[in-house]
């Protein structure tokens, strides 16, 4: 599971060979979300609504570059 970025004591992962639709693991203290790509919307799990807003933007700001990595970590 390669780690994307770290900020703010956020971790943002993604797996390898992952399910759809393409999303981000975003992790902060014992909370876990995962945050679709293309909708930037949360598709399972819970984070504080400061550091979700953090999450959504840098998934606004980095979405090609994410997609990207989605599709070369999920190879089929």
């Amino acid at each position: 599971m390669p780690v994307i970025s770290l900020f703010d004591g956020i971790k943002l992962e993604m797996y390898f060979n992952d399910h759809a639709p393409p999303h981000v693991h975003a992790k902060y203290a014992e909370h876990e979300v995962l945050i679709t790509i293309q909708e930037i919307r949360v598709y399972a799990g819970y984070l504080p609504a400061k550091q979700l807003k953090q999450v959504q933007q840098y998934v606004s700001t980095h979405q090609n570059k994410l997609l990207s990595r989605w599709e070369q970590y999920n190879q089929n």
